[in-house]
C-alpha cells in the first residue's frame, strides 16, 4: 500500500485543537490496520489533531480500520477526480472542514454512486460490551469476546494481535500477557476469524479492579437470521438468539452494560470491512444491564417489565436485566423510551465512568 502524511493544515488552531488535522492518504484498494497507521492514529491524538483518512474511493477499510477511526473521532474521504467526497455520504467537500463544520448555504455536489444505498452488504451483530473483573494473576482476557461470538453464531476467534495482518494464534493467555506490560491503560487488541467475526479489546485499571471494554461484530450467515434483519421493527431483537446470548453473558460475567444491534459489513476477498458509501444505521435490539447498573439507578424491575421486553437474570434481591427492543415501533424509538423510563440523566451519571473510559485516547481505551 502507498501511504503517506500530511501534517500541515490551513485550518490549524493555535493550539493544535480547533480546526487542526492531519491526514493520512491511502492508494491501496484493501486498507488495515498496519503498523504506520495505528501510529498516525496516535501520533493525531497527542497532537490533538483530527484524524483524516483519505482513500480512492473504491478502497475496502477493514473493520479494523473502520474501529479505530470510529474510536479517533475520525473522517473519512474519498478522491475521485481532483475533488474530495465523504466516504460516508457520498457528497463533495471543499476542504476537510466541511466535515465538522459544513456551510449551510451549500448544496453539496453528489458522487456518480457513492451517495446512493449500497444494497450488496451483509447483515451482522454488533456488540458494545463493559466487564468488570479483578486484577489478579488468574484473570484471563478473552472469554468474553469468545462467548459472544459463539453465541451470536461465530465460527470462532483464530488470530490475534495489535496491528494487521493478526499474526498471532488466539489465546487468552497471549492476549492477557499483552495487556498486563502495558497497564493501566492497554492498547486496542484485535482478532478475527475465518468467518469473518472480528473483535477489538481493551483494558484499564480501575480503584477495584480491571475493566474490559470488547467491541465486534458477528455476520449473520443462519437462513433463518439473515432476512430479519431487514424487517422493520424488533423482528431480530425477538429472537431467543438475542436473548440467549445475552442472558449466558450475565451469568458468567460480571457486566456492567451491554448493548446488542444490528449492522452491515462488506466482505473482499474473505476479508470484513466496509465500501464508501451510504449504509443503513446500526439499529440497536438488546440492551444488558449489569446488577451493578441496576442497583445504581435504582430501577422499578416491575414497572419497567410492564412497558419493555424484560428477562431478569441472576439474584432476584440483585438482578442484571436483559432488556430486548422487541416492539413494532422503529428500533431507535424504543431505545429512547427505554432511556426515558429509566430516567436520561440517572442513566447518564451511572454509565458515565464506563464509557468515559472507553477510547479517550486514540488508539487506546
Amino acid at each position: 500500500m502507498t501511504a503517506f502524511i500530511d501534517p500541515l493544515s490551513d485550518e490549524r488552531g493555535a493550539d493544535g485543537a480547533g480546526g487542526g488535522y492531519t491526514v493520512y492518504w491511502a492508494s491501496a484498494e484493501r486498507v488495515t490496520l498496519s503498523r504506520p497507521l495505528q501510529r498516525f492514529l496516535m501520533d493525531a491524538h497527542a497532537a490533538r489533531l483530527r484524524p483524516i483518512l483519505v482513500t480512492t474511493d473504491h478502497a475496502h477499510v477493514s473493520t479494523f480500520v473502520a474501529d479505530a477511526f470510529q474510536a479517533a473521532g475520525g473522517y473519512w474521504a474519498v478522491s475521485f477526480e481532483g475533488a474530495m467526497f465523504d466516504a460516508f455520504r457520498g457528497t463533495r467537500i471543499s476542504s476537510f472542514g466541511d466535515f465538522w463544520a459544513p456551510r449551510a448555504d451549500r448544496v453539496p455536489e453528489a458522487h456518480p454512486t457513492l451517495s446512493r444505498l449500497r444494497e450488496r452488504t451483509d447483515p451482522s451483530f454488533v456488540f458494545d460490551v463493559y466487564v468488570r473483573d479483578r486484577a489478579d494473576e488468574r484473570t484471563l482476557i478473552g472469554g468474553v469476546a469468545d462467548q459472544l461470538v459463539a453465541g451470536l453464531g461465530g465460527s470462532g476467534l483464530e488470530r490475534w494481535g495489535v496491528v494487521e495482518p493478526l499474526a498471532g494464534r488466539w489465546s487468552h493467555a497471549a492476549v492477557t500477557e499483552s495487556m498486563r506490560r502495558q497497564m493501566p491503560v492497554t492498547e486496542r487488541h484485535y482478532a478475527s476469524g475465518d468467518d469473518g467475526s472480528a473483535v477489538s479489546l481493551a483494558a484499564s485499571r480501575t480503584k477495584t479492579g480491571l475493566l474490559e471494554h470488547v467491541r465486534g461484530t458477528v455476520p449473520i450467515r443462519d437462513v433463518e437470521l439473515s432476512p430479519l434483519a431487514n424487517v422493520p421493527g424488533g423482528a431480530l431483537a425477538a429472537h431467543p438468539r438475542v436473548r440467549d446470548t445475552l442472558q449466558a453473558l450475565a451469568e458468567r460475567a460480571r457486566v456492567n452494560v451491554a448493548l446488542l444491534s444490528c449492522g452491515e459489513v462488506e466482505e473482499r476477498a474473505g476479508s470484513s470491512g466496509r465500501l464508501p458509501g451510504v449504509r443503513r444505521p446500526e439499529q440497536p435490539l438488546a440492551v444488558l444491564l449489569g446488577a451493578r447498573a441496576v442497583r445504581d439507578l435504582a430501577v422499578d424491575v416491575e414497572a419497567l417489565a410492564e412497558r419493555h421486553d424484560v428477562t431478569t437474570v441472576g439474584l432476584r434481591r440483585a438482578p442484571a436485566l436483559v432488556v430486548r427492543l422487541s416492539g413494532g415501533d422503529p428500533l431507535w424509538h424504543q431505545l429512547r423510551a427505554f432511556a426515558s423510563d429509566l430516567d436520561q440523566e440517572r442513566l447518564a451519571s451511572a454509565l458515565a465512568l464506563e464509557f468515559a473510559t472507553g477510547d479517550t485516547k486514540v488508539g487506546r481505551s
